[in-house]
């Protein structure tokens, strides 16, 4: 189940990016991919986000917060 700060990295991750963490093909593969990969860095699509930015999308999209 996502918590509310999970969904807040979520929307600030595609807010920032202008696309959503996972991306897969079908719905099981995109769930398959919330559970096995971490939580990709916002800079990987956007170079430009300052560390403390990245963190905090990163911080709030934690498994395990």
């Amino acid at each position: 189940m996502f918590s509310v700060e999970k969904l807040v990295g979520v929307n600030l991750f595609e807010m920032l990016t202008g696309t959503l963490p996972y991306q897969a093909e079908s719905s099981m593969l995109m769930v398959a991919q919330r559970l096995i990969k971490a939580a990709p860095d916002p800079r990987t699509r956007r170079p430009d986000l300052s560390a403390a930015v990245a963190a905090l999308v990163l911080r709030k999209k934690k498994k395990n917060p």
